[in-house]
């Protein structure tokens, strides 16, 4: 039974069908905990802006607050009779109440700027009060020496807050308190302070432009960056004051965002929001902290959370069923195609694969006959390579002697026997006998370089008996290099068509260098001469190889081909010449460490 079961699992029929189920269950419930994530953040998100957007459009409404206490100074301030009136010492009391009176009711029958709860109250150079609201005659010095109300005196007229400081009003008691601003009122020549104004509002009006825009259920703190609560609206008392403090001093200075908290077993969307500079308390900017209730909305939340399962569980069952005819519809021609595969030859036709399909089944099909018909184009290209590779070895094992040399070498020999009776004949037939064996040797691709160079030689030899002495062939090369294996014949043909091309129509003396180095596992060999070089078009010919005269049948492209052959296209020839100056033949070889060299000659000894 187990053996069954173990076989049905490893169908690929039961693989698809429970990838399938498990690709849509798993995704599914993924998708589910990530839309409830996704809403919950979309929420919190929407809920943040909207508050800052309140809190922000609050914050104007306590600057047109303030700004409407500014404007009321400013009349008090530039209101000319006041200022005679304060700077007159000798004007009783009851003459400057009038003036003050005066001016305020000026500015609440001409609707000069909205006074409710507006107060203003003047010190003259006495320290006599003067203000809109029942003093009953209590002594409110202490007011006008209060460290901001000196500073205004020191600014001369220019305005200085006070925010939230408690009631100065005597029979309040402290009951509520007071945002205040102070300034000098000054003469009219000379801008001396004669008398210092204070406009004063009580905080409930602040209070009220923060609510304006909240729920009932919002409570809101201001508090300095380093937790001092300034103000708060917290009629259910959720937050202690240190509660508060801890959390404003965790939030970064002058930033606006959310988080999430969690009081007393609810959670809040804790908004925060940081005033404009414009605002401070002791110096310190202030940061506006408004809690929403996030109950309410994650009920809901949970809710519609629930109403998506459901479709999903109902969703899954009818998907099942089709997950059964898909896996049906695509196993089927997989199956077929495998087999196919498996017994794939290369003399093989591909029948019974449809490959008129459309969909992702016929472009497999229609792959594999592509790839059925690279194999065998690569199979071809490989046998005919293989076969080109062998060619190039045989036909460069030995050397391809031009039988124009050999008759005028040997004419040669036998005109200076005749003629000159010369000792050197030897020499002559010994180099020839050291080329022919070289060249007839049916050893191994592979020879020393020093083996190469000493062809090289007896070439040159042979060649300066014939034309006198006017070919010199220098070698620099360390004994290193000498003895690195190197394909054989990769020399001769390029030294043989410097002595026959090179030097045609030239009168100077001929001049090879051979040299060399090697850096890391690349040897370099050059090929020197100084001759009559070659014209750009032609040797935009040479370097293309699209044509090349032959002397030996082994040309410049040969050569290249045999090397590129051998070790790859990283390596080959280059060529540099200039017209009059001579050519410059590069070689790029890898620096083979070991090699066996087939030491065997040919019949030829």
């Amino acid at each position: 039974m187990y053996a069954k079961i173990r076989d049905a699992c490893k169908k690929l029929s039961v693989k698809v069908f429970a990838l399938m189920l498990v690709g849509l269950v798993l995704p599914s419930s993924v998708m589910m905990l990530y839309m409830r994530y996704r809403y919950e953040s979309y929420i919190q998100t929407e809920l943040s802006d909207r508050t800052i957007q309140n809190l922000q459009k609050s914050e104007q409404e306590i600057l047109i607050l303030f700004q409407r206490m500014v404007n009321i100074s400013s009349v008090v301030a530039n209101d000319k009779d006041l200022a005679h009136a304060m700077q007159d010492d000798a004007m009783d009391r009851y003459d400057k109440t009038k003036c003050f009176d005066k001016i305020v009711q000026t500015i609440e029958t001409n609707n000069l700027y909205d006074m409710e709860g507006i107060r203003i109250t003047v010190f003259d150079r006495q320290g006599q009060v003067y203000a809109n609201w029942s003093t009953n005659y209590h002594d409110y010095s202490f007011l006008y020496q209060q460290d901001w109300v000196q500073r205004s005196i020191r600014a001369k007229g220019h305005v200085t807050w006070n925010l939230f400081a408690p009631a100065y009003v005597i029979e309040e008691n402290g009951s509520s308190n007071y945002i205040s601003l102070a300034r000098s009122i000054l003469a009219p020549a000379g801008g001396t302070a004669v008398a210092t104004e204070i406009i004063s509002v009580e905080q409930g009006q602040l209070n009220a432009a923060l609510r304006q825009y909240a729920t009932p259920e919002d409570f809101t703190y201001i508090c300095t960056p380093d937790g001092n609560v300034v103000l708060k609206l917290d009629d259910q008392q959720v937050l202690s004051d240190a509660e508060a403090a801890a959390l404003a001093a965790g939030l970064e200075a002058e930033k606006n965002g959310s988080h999430m908290v969690t009081e007393n077993g609810k959670k809040y969307l804790m908004s925060y929001y940081t005033l404009s500079s414009q605002w401070s308390f002791e110096g310190k900017t202030l940061q506006v902290m408004q809690f929403t209730a996030y109950d309410a909305i994650t009920g809901q939340m949970a809710a519609i959370s629930g109403q998506i399962r459901n479709w999903i569980v109902f969703c899954l069952c009818i998907l099942i069923f089709m997950i059964a005819l898909i896996v049906r519809a695509v196993v089927r021609p997989i199956s077929l195609l495998s087999r196919k595969m498996e017994a794939y030859r290369l003399d093989d036709e591909l029948v019974e694969l449809d490959f008129r399909r459309r969909d992702e089944i016929g472009q497999l099909n229609r792959s594999f006959r592509q790839m059925s018909a690279t194999i065998r184009t690569l199979i071809a290209q490989a046998k005919e390579e293989a076969q080109e590779r062998e060619r190039y070895r045989f036909e460069a094992l030995r050397a391809q002697v031009n039988p124009h040399f050999l008759f005028n070498t040997l004419n040669m020999i036998r005109w200076m026997a005749i003629i000159r009776h010369a000792d050197n004949i030897v020499d002559s037939i010994d180099a020839l006998a050291t080329m022919l064996k070289y060249s007839m040797n049916r050893g191994g691709e592979l020879v020393h370089l020093r083996e190469e160079i000493a062809n090289i030689q007896s070439y040159i030899f042979i060649q300066n008996c014939r034309y006198g002495d006017r070919i010199l062939l220098e070698t620099d090369l360390d004994e290193e290099l000498l003895e690195l294996p190197v394909i054989k014949f990769i020399l001769q043909p390029i030294v043989e068509n410097a002595v026959i091309h090179g030097f045609r129509g030239s009168d100077k003396a001929g001049k090879i260098l051979i040299y060399g180095d090697q850096e890391k596992d690349t040897l370099q060999l050059f090929v020197e001469d100084n001759g009559i070089g070659m014209e750009a078009d032609i040797l935009d010919r040479v370097q293309k190889h699209r044509s090349e005269k032959k002397v030996t049948g082994i040309g410049i492209a040969n050569v290249d081909a045999r090397i590129r052959s051998a070790y790859g296209d990283a390596y080959g020839l280059t060529v540099q010449s200039t017209p009059g100056r001579g050519t410059v033949i590069a070689y790029k070889l890898p620096a083979l460490k070991e090699a066996k060299l087939d030491e065997e000659n040919s019949d030829c000894r």
